[in-house]
């Protein structure tokens, strides 16, 4: 099992996206903390199906915008499986798809705030820990196109979040590459999930298994010379 003895943290794991990174980690022998704000029925079905694995897991709830409750919900899970090698932050807000004259103030709050500022206290929340480790290995969930600056006057907030979050990404990655800890951020086109695929060259959305294995790999051995980097798993949108 390639995470045989791991133990990992994903943020907004509850449905969707990260519970199938959670179960598919677990599956492969980490020990994994479920994050969830609101969705505890579903945060605790995913513990449930993670223990039918014989792997150990517990839902920890926290509004990731407040930096007290995000960084005591990382100390919290590190402390139940005794130390955290693998970090996604894969928690994301509401999407506000409007256009930039008519974001309202709390929206551009609630998107920089969950997107971005609640992925830095858990990354700062972290590091200590992997410090003391001398290990560890974070992958940020970003957006196809983050590392084009380019006008979005429609979906302004998510991308500034999303490019705030490759520069954290590069920043962390440079300041720990001595520390045995690798910092990555995978960033999907649009998944399945959603129904426009007009513009997709491959015509059709990117599954949830064919992102899943970008972060897996991420999360790896295998990826231990690469820090730093974007993935983009999008089928050529928006090259």
């Amino acid at each position: 099992m390639e995470f045989k003895g791991k133990k990992a943290l994903i943020t907004g794991s509850a449905v969707r996206f990260g519970r199938h990174v959670a179960l598919e980690l677990a599956k492969q022998g980490a020990d994994v903390a479920i994050h969830y704000r609101d969705s505890e029925k579903e945060a605790e079905k995913v513990v449930n199906g993670i223990k039918e694995m014989g792997r150990k897991s517990q839902a920890f709830p926290a509004e990731l915008t407040d930096a007290k409750q995000a960084v005591k919900m990382v100390r919290d899970a590190s402390e139940f499986l005794h130390g955290l090698d693998i970090l996604v932050n894969n928690a994301s807000s509401v999407y506000v798809h409007k256009h930039v004259t008519e974001v309202q103030p709390d929206e551009w709050k609630r998107v920089l705030d969950t997107d971005l500022n609640g992925a830095f206290y858990c990354t700062h929340a972290v590091l200590p820990i992997m410090h003391m480790q001398k290990y560890g290995r974070i992958i940020n969930m970003g957006a196809v196109g983050c590392g084009i600056i380019q006008a979005k006057p429609l979906t302004t907030a998510y991308s500034a979040a999303k490019t705030g979050l490759l520069i954290l990404t590069k920043s962390v990655a440079a300041s720990e590459v001595q520390n045995g800890i690798t910092c990555n951020m995978v960033s999907p086109g649009i998944m399945e999930i959603s129904e426009e695929k007009r513009n997709v060259p491959l015509k059709r959305y990117a599954k949830y298994d064919e992102v899943l294995r970008a972060v897996l790999f991420l999360a790896s051995e295998k990826s231990a010379y690469i820090t730093g980097q974007n993935m983009e798993v999008a089928g050529a949108y928006q090259l």
